[in-house]
């Protein structure tokens, strides 16, 4: 967490290269995942805490250039309905970064995956949990999810 002004501004000056290293690391990951999945109708994406946002914000932008369906939501919530809709194949992202909501996040990922979901993990952690997974840095949570939104 940042702790004084002097901190999140070199933090925020080293954004752009955070940001940069997210598209050097995954280009090739992101192609052979539009492949993949170009066919689906229906996308989930699902996080906790602050993240939920950026969930939400990667299922609309799907939406508005693809025209299919994309929901974002908090991933606590999946039992409440979601998760009955859960099909094989189905992609659900899962924004995962390695905090206090990693393993919960997690969890709730299994819960789709015994669904017969595809996992696409967006973190700073790997997991073999992932179907794939779209690495991002390690970052202060407060600029996690400016890193997390670029690829999705």
């Amino acid at each position: 967490m940042v702790n004084s002004f002097d901190e999140a501004a070199a933090k925020l000056t080293n954004l752009s290269s955070e940001i940069t290293r997210v598209l050097d690391w995954n280009k090739d990951e992101l192609i052979k995942l539009s492949q993949k999945l170009k066919d689906k109708s229906d996308f989930y994406y699902i996080a906790r805490g602050i993240n939920f946002a950026i969930a939400s914000e990667g299922a609309l932008k799907l939406k508005e250039i693809s025209y299919i369906h994309a929901e974002g939501m908090p991933a606590g919530e999946l039992k409440h309905g979601t998760l009955a809709l859960i099909e094989p194949g189905t992609p659900v992202v899962v924004i995962c970064p390695a905090d206090y909501t990693f393993l919960e996040t997690l969890s709730n990922a299994m819960e789709t995956k015994s669904r017969g979901a595809y996992i696409i993990g967006v973190s700073d952690k790997e997991s073999d949990i992932y179907d794939s997974w779209v690495k991002i840095p390690a970052v202060d949570e407060l600029l996690y999810p400016m890193v997390a939104v670029v690829p999705l």
